[in-house]
């Protein structure tokens, strides 16, 4: 007897799709703890920024500009960034857990 979505040996991948909800809505709400420490409520628009630079080295005539990474800025944009590396993955982890979740 096989494994069949629609029959008894779905609860696991039922449970995998709950569990993987959970953890996008978690990641999602995260940077927020970041944000609430960086940006003030009279901040104005600059809440509407996902990440905070700074200029490297401002004596030099054509400076880089990079991401701010100390502090709870440099807090902030960690989390801002690993939000956006699981974007670039997470359609493989949604294909994976449907293909899987037909064979176990």
């Amino acid at each position: 007897e096989g494994t069949d979505a629609h029959g008894d040996d779905a609860g696991y991948l039922y449970i995998g799709a709950v569990v993987f909800s959970f953890m996008v809505g978690f990641l999602n709400k995260f940077p927020m703890v970041y944000k609430s420490q960086v940006i003030k409520g009279g901040s104005g628009n600059l809440s509407s920024n996902m990440q905070i630079f700074k200029v490297n080295a401002a004596a030099q005539p054509m400076p880089y500009v990079v991401l701010e990474d100390e502090g709870t800025v440099g807090e902030y944009n960690r989390a801002n960034r690993s939000l956006f590396h699981f974007n670039e993955n997470v359609a493989s982890i949604i294909v994976n857990i449907v293909l899987a979740g037909r064979v176990f």
